[in-house]
């Protein structure tokens, strides 16, 4: 055996140094980012600093049961499974046949015989990795079983976010439909007070019909929140994997949102992502499909054994025996530039994922920066709108103290009215844009959910 590997060792000797992927080039980003800056970090299940038990069950069920995650889940099995079949080469192979026979033979002048015979077949064939082909297909699926894990970890806060945001929509179209069947209840107990002075001679026409074109636009405005309200629950019944008559939802209040941050965005904004990490490996992963493909311009050697052995029993199956021991050099010679294609065919891959790779670091950076951003000015905005809202309460009450001692008509007490109750409407709606704009910059910066499905991430 040493006399038939000895002469192949030393014909590729000089050349068995397997090919080495070219490192992947940093990508472009803002110094604030590569500099310490950020202390903002939101809490690791951050969903539960809202103290919302409904929502906290919502997303305990879209996280478990939802069906993104569970698909995401489903790949990383494969892939763990493809990783598992992978290394595989990286072993001998061993295959047997046991074969039992009955050899009838007769002839004229002949004695028939009838005689049993047992074979026995095994084969055991290795691969020489001399150019590091087979280690790197290996890590190849090694990295796509990282990419997977990755997709569960993006799945998980792509899922947390679209829940909680779908929440916050609820409860806040909840919230203003209350208020306007409230305002529609007024106004109607108000038209009733003023058909009656009308009808005593001390309300104009002019006083009445106005108040029932306020409660026509209050009233047509309600089926558009009905209609969003019912929206919402179908997609939060969609995201909990449930169907709509089973999702139970009643919370009515948005919680308080959290502070701002105090000092720009965490330095550790590229690390914290999943779908950059992901496309980080990817690249990677292409290095070395490169490598690969190189690799398989050059020869193969396979060592290879095979036993053969039978008799006329499964006692005597070793009565007559043979190995043979041989090692094999398979090199291409005409592949119609197959082989060569499938480099070049890597090389534009491995450009694509650099190039993908860049992107997704740019647009992560510009997520981030964008989602900060408005979360500072839908903060502002709702600041503002409980100042109009604010004056808007007390204009109202000095109306209503200058009408009760006839210093001021009927219009002017209903504009003073429907301009409060819609700002307290407005009101509703900024708060839960402040809620859905922190739920856009946790998910920007990856954060908060890190610790979701690391057991199912590990396991084997």
């Amino acid at each position: 055996m040493r006399a038939v590997l000895l002469p192949l060792i030393v014909l590729v000797g000089a050349a068995c140094a397997p090919f080495r992927p070219a490192p992947i080039p940093p990508p472009t980003t803002p110094q604030s980012y590569v500099s310490p800056q950020g202390t903002w970090e939101a809490p690791i299940r951050w969903w539960e600093a809202w103290n919302a038990t409904e929502l906290t069950l919502l997303m305990e069920r879209a996280l478990a049961h939802g069906y993104d995650v569970r698909i995401a889940r489903a790949r990383l099995r494969q892939a763990q499974a493809a990783a598992r079949k992978a290394r595989a080469a990286l072993f001998p192979g061993l295959d047997a046949e046991l074969a039992p026979e009955r050899r009838i033979s007769g002839g004229t002048g002949l004695a028939a015989t009838n005689d049993p015979l047992w074979g026995l077949t095994g084969l055991a064939s290795y691969e020489v990795d001399l150019w590091g082909r087979v280690d790197a297909e290996t890590q190849v699926a090694d990295l796509a079983v990282v990419q997977s894990e990755e997709a569960v970890r993006t799945a998980a806060m792509t899922v947390a976010a679209e829940t909680a945001t779908a929440w916050v929509e609820l409860v806040a179209t909840r919230a203003q439909a209350r208020i306007l069947r409230q305002q529609i209840h007024e106004q109607e107990a108000l038209l009733a007070a003023l058909t009656d002075r009308y009808l005593a001679g001390t309300a104009t026409l002019m006083d009445l019909e106005a108040q029932r074109k306020a409660l026509a636009e209050t009233r047509a405005a309600l089926p558009a929140l009905t209609a969003t309200e019912r929206a919402r629950q179908a997609e939060l019944a969609v995201l909990c994997a449930l169907p709509e008559a089973e999702l139970t939802s009643t919370h009515s209040a948005l919680p308080a949102p959290w502070p701002l941050p105090r000092a720009g965005l965490p330095a550790d904004l590229l690390e914290a992502r999943p779908d950059i990490r992901a496309t980080a490996t990817q690249a990677a992963s292409t290095g070395l499909d490169v490598a690969r493909a190189k690799a398989d311009l050059l020869p193969q050697i396979t060592l290879t054994g095979r036993l053969s052995a039978s008799g006329p029993s499964l006692g005597g199956i070793f009565d007559t025996w043979l190995v043979r021991l041989a090692a094999g050099l398979a090199a291409p010679i005409l592949d119609g530039g197959r082989r060569m294609a499938e480099v070049d065919r890597a090389k534009a891959a491995q450009e694509e994922a650099i190039l993908t790779y860049g992107q997704t670091v740019a647009k992560a950076v510009a997520e981030a920066d964008t989602a900060l951003a408005e979360l500072k000015a839908a903060v502002d905005s709702w600041e503002r709108t409980r100042e109009r809202f604010e004056a808007a309460q007390r204009l109202l009450a000095a109306t209503m103290e200058r009408s009760l001692h006839g210093m001021t008509e009927y219009p002017d007490v209903s504009a003073a009215r429907t301009q409060a109750d819609n700002l307290k409407r407005a009101l509703i709606s900024q708060h839960a844009t402040v809620l859905a704009r922190q739920i856009a910059l946790v998910r920007a910066l990856g954060r908060g959910w890190q610790h979701l499905f690391a057991q199912e991430i590990d396991s084997p």
